[in-house]
C-alpha cells in the first residue's frame, strides 16, 4: 500500500466536516467510557514504508524561509525508523520543475539522511505541484520496495499554478494505492485544492506560520506521525461516549476546565447574541446557551482563551464534533490541539478567519493514550469583531462517520502507458521534463 501524505499550513480554513453532531436535547453533559480492550501502537503502521517528502521550494516560500521547511522535513523524519529493513526516505523538490533531491532509500540512517536534507537548494519559480506529483510517482514506480507501504508527504505554502493537474495526479497517486495527506503554512495555502486532492479532509494538517513549523512547542511532527499512522490504530477505541451542550445551569460548562497559567482570558457562558454588534452569533446551535470569547476590550491582538476537555483515560481512535461560529471583521483562530501524558502539544485541527454569520459544524479523529487531553483553543484578531463561540461539544469512541472519502476526479486509464499523460491525453511539456529528470538521475 502506498501512502501519500501532503503537508500545508495556512489559516484560511472553510468547515472541514460533511457530518453534523447529534443534537443533545435531554442531558447537558455525559461521560461514559470502557477500557480499550485491544492495544495497538501507533507504529504498528510505519514500521516498514517508503516515505517521499515532496517539498515545495517555490518562489511563495521566500529564500528565508527554506531553511525552517528543511528544519521541519527533518522534524518529521526522525518520527520514523530509518533502516534497510525499516523505513526508506526520499526528498523531491518542485518549483517550475521537479527534482529529486534525494533518491529513496541511498541512506540508511537518519543522521545521514538528515545531513542530505540540510544541504538541499532552494530553487524559486512557479508552484508546479503536479509536476512534484508525477516525480513522487515515477520514483516510486521505478525503485519503491514492493508489498510496503509508501508515503508521500507534500510540504507547500500555497496554491498550485495549474490546481487541475495537480489534482489529477494526486488522484492517479491514489489509484496505484498512495495514501494522501496534507500539512500546509501560510494564508495563500488553499484548503478546498487540498482536499480534492486527498478526497479524505481528515489528512490534511494545517501550520498556521513558518515559524510555527520550527516551534520547539508545538510538535506538528508529531500530528504527521499521527496522521500516518494512527490510521492503523481504526479498529482500536474505548466505549467513551461525552457530550456538552452547555444548558446545565448546575455545571455551566459541564467537566471542562478553563486554563488558569497560559492564557489571557476565559471562555463565557452566553444565551442570545453577544454583547458587540456585527460579530458572533445571534443564538446557541442548539438549546439556549453557548460559550464564546468577547473580543472587545481590554482584550488584545493575539490574546488566547483556553479551555480543555476533561482527561478520559481511554486508548485508541476518537471522534470529537463540535459547533462553531466564526463571525466578524476581527475573526483571528479557533484551534484544537491535544496535550499528551509527557505534556507535549500535538495540533490537530486549524480554522481562521470569518466563515460567515451561521453556525458551522465539524469533526476531527483523534487518536488518544491515557491521559491525554483535547484543548480548545481562541485566539484573538485585531479589533472588537472577533468574537468565537462554539457549542454541542461531543467525542464518541471509534470512527469518525465522515473520515473516509472518495477522490473527485477519478483517472480514466491507470496502465503505465499513460503514467505521463495529462487530462487532455497528451504527452506535456513537464511530463517530458519530469521523465528526462529520472533518465539522468539514473545514469
Amino acid at each position: 500500500m502506498v501512502t501519500f501524505l501532503y503537508i500545508s499550513v495556512d489559516l484560511g480554513l472553510p468547515p472541514t466536516s460533511t457530518h453534523t453532531p447529534t443534537r443533545t436535547t435531554t442531558k447537558t453533559s455525559t461521560t461514559t467510557a470502557t477500557p480499550s480492550t485491544t492495544t495497538t501502537l501507533m507504529s504498528d503502521g510505519c514500521e516498514t514504508a517508503d516515505v517521499m517528502l515532496v517539498m515545495d521550494s517555490s518562489g511563495g516560500v521566500m529564500k528565508e524561509n527554506w531553511y525552517k521547511v528543511l528544519h521541519f522535513a527533518n522534524r518529521i523524519v526522525s518520527q520514523f525508523d530509518v533502516s534497510p529493513q525499516a523505513v526508506h526516505i526520499g526528498v523531491i523538490t518542485y518549483a517550475s520543475h521537479a527534482e529529486i533531491s534525494l533518491s529513496l532509500g541511498k541512506h540508511d540512517t537518519k543522521n545521514d539522511v538528515s545531513d542530505a536534507i540540510d544541504v538541499i537548494p532552494f530553487m524559486g519559480g512557479a508552484t508546479n505541484t503536479h509536476s512534484g506529483f508525477l516525480m513522487m510517482r515515477a520514483h516510486f514506480s521505478s525503485i519503491g520496495r514492493p508489498n510496503v507501504r509508501k508515503i508521500a508527504i507534500l510540504i507547500t505554502d500555497g496554491q498550485t499554478a495549474m490546481p487541475n493537474l495537480a489534482i489529477q495526479q494526486a488522484s492517479y497517486a491514489r489509484s496505484e494505492g498512495i495514501q494522501l495527506y496534507v500539512a500546509g503554512v501560510d494564508k495563500h495555502f488553499d484548503y478546498s485544492e487540498a482536499a480534492r486532492m486527498v478526497s479524505d479532509k481528515n489528512r490534511i494538517i494545517q501550520i498556521e506560520t513558518f515559524k510555527d513549523m520550527v516551534s520547539p512547542i508545538l510538535n506538528y511532527e508529531f500530528a504527521v506521525k499521527e496522521k500516518i499512522c494512527g490510521e492503523d490504530d481504526i479498529n482500536t477505541s474505548s466505549s467513551l461516549s461525552w457530550s456538552c451542550d452547555f444548558e446545565d445551569d448546575a455545571q455551566p460548562i459541564c467537566d471542562m476546565i478553563q486554563d488558569t497559567n497560559t492564557d489571557q482570558f476565559d471562555w463565557t457562558r452566553q444565551s442570545g447574541r453577544t454583547r458587540s454588534g456585527f460579530t458572533g452569533p445571534n443564538k446557541a446551535y442548539t438549546g439556549k446557551h453557548y460559550i464564546y470569547i468577547e473580543a472587545s476590550d481590554p482584550r488584545k491582538s493575539g490574546d488566547e482563551a483556553i479551555i480543555s476537555l476533561p482527561v478520559f483515560n481511554v486508548e485508541g481512535r476518537h471522534c470529537l464534533s463540535f459547533a462553531y461560529n466564526m463571525y466578524g471583521f476581527h475573526i483571528q483562530t479557533l484551534e484544537i490541539r491535544k496535550k499528551t501524558h509527557s505534556g507535549s502539544l500535538v495540533p490537530l485541527w486549524l480554522l481562521t478567519g470569518e466563515q460567515g454569520k451561521a453556525w458551522e459544524t465539524t469533526e476531527i479523529s483523534v487518536s488518544l493514550q491515557k491521559q491525554d487531553q483535547i484543548m480548545i483553543i481562541a485566539k484573538r484578531g485585531d479589533g472588537y469583531s472577533g468574537d468565537i463561540a462554539i457549542d454541542n461539544i461531543h467525542i464518541n469512541g471509534g470512527q469518525c462517520l465522515g473520515e473516509k472519502g472518495s477522490a473527485d476526479i477519478t483517472p480514466t486509464n491507470k496502465s503505465p502507458s499513460n503514467l505521463y499523460r495529462d487530462g487532455s491525453g497528451f504527452m506535456t511539456y513537464t511530463a517530458l521534463s519530469v521523465l528526462l529528470l529520472v533518465l539522468i538521475n539514473f545514469v
